[in-house]
């Protein structure tokens, strides 16, 4: 989730050790990411907007796969096998479990409110 550059909400990144890449779409090092990569249709909703300013975001994961849908526009769809269960990530223990975390990046001053979160296992 990323409001200064909303384009970006629901672009798979990966902070593992050693790696810091885009996942998905695959776009390189973090600077290399442009408007252009955000999916055909893609929207995003700020607070003031209107009265129910609020995005949906979903996220499905299920083994190395994951897709992130932002207010119904899927940006992300990766297939990570190959990926996700190499060795690096294998050696930190991370790729194929990990946390789950609601995070803001620093810098500029921001608010950001979560409300209705579900957790589904299937």
């Amino acid at each position: 989730i990323n409001p200064p550059g909303p384009w970006r909400s629901g672009f798979l990144y990966d902070e593992t050790r050693g790696v810091k890449r885009w996942l998905a779409p695959i776009v390189g090092k973090p600077a290399d990411a442009k408007i252009t990569d955000a999916p055909k249709g893609w929207n995003w909703k700020h607070a003031g907007q209107d009265s129910d300013a609020w995005n949906e975001m979903t996220i499905i994961c299920s083994g190395t796969s994951i897709r992130s849908i932002v207010n119904g526009v899927t940006v992300s769809d990766l297939d990570g096998a190959g990926i996700l269960a190499d060795e690096n990530h294998r050696r930190q223990n991370v790729g194929l479990k990990g946390h789950i975390g609601l995070q803001i990046h620093p810098g500029q001053q921001m608010l950001i409110r979560f409300k209705d979160i579900q957790l589904k296992q299937r």
